[in-house]
């Protein structure tokens, strides 16, 4: 999972004002911010069941979430980058189309086991309806979208005086 935060740099020159200083204090303020804001806005899995499949924990997404890279400059704009390396990460954002688990059908060694509520389920194959897209990582930095745009407005004027101007 990758989401990325970019605000376009224009062509106007300013002589006296160094750009990386403004942008890294800028991106010191909000990058907290808008991290906390896509972890709560993360969903979690919403069975009672601790452990799910291939050793995920509940609330692994979540935790997942980390800011990865900033970048940016005159001319370039600014960017963070927030990743995730749970690998279902991106199947929660993008959604999936319905398919059939085990795909190709049944053969030795193929019958699906689960349990859920103390009950044990046995399947050679499921059909899986598919899931819907939840683009929570959009929802997150469009909740926090005004702290952003006051917090590089502050910023900016503290960097820029207008004798600078």
């Amino acid at each position: 999972m990758s989401i990325q935060i970019k605000v376009e740099g224009g062509k106007v020159s300013f002589p006296r004002w160094v750009f990386k200083p403004m942008a890294a204090t800028w991106r010191s303020r909000i990058a907290p911010v808008v991290l906390d804001a896509i972890r709560a806005e993360a969903p979690e899995y919403k069975y009672d069941d601790t452990v799910l499949s291939r050793g995920q924990v509940k609330g692994d997404l979540k935790k997942s979430i980390k800011l990865d890279s900033v970048g940016g400059g005159v001319g370039k704009g600014i960017s963070m980058v927030f990743v995730s390396d749970v690998p279902y990460a991106k199947y929660v954002i993008s959604g999936t189309r319905g398919h059939e688990i085990p795909k190709g059908g049944s053969g030795a060694g193929k019958i699906l086991h689960w349990e859920r509520g103390g009950e044990h389920f046995y399947r050679r194959s499921v059909q899986h309806p598919g899931t819907t897209a939840n683009d929570f990582p959009r929802r997150a930095v469009d909740k926090v979208q005004p702290f952003i745009r006051r917090t590089l407005t502050l910023t900016v004027s503290e960097y820029i005086k207008p004798e600078q101007l």
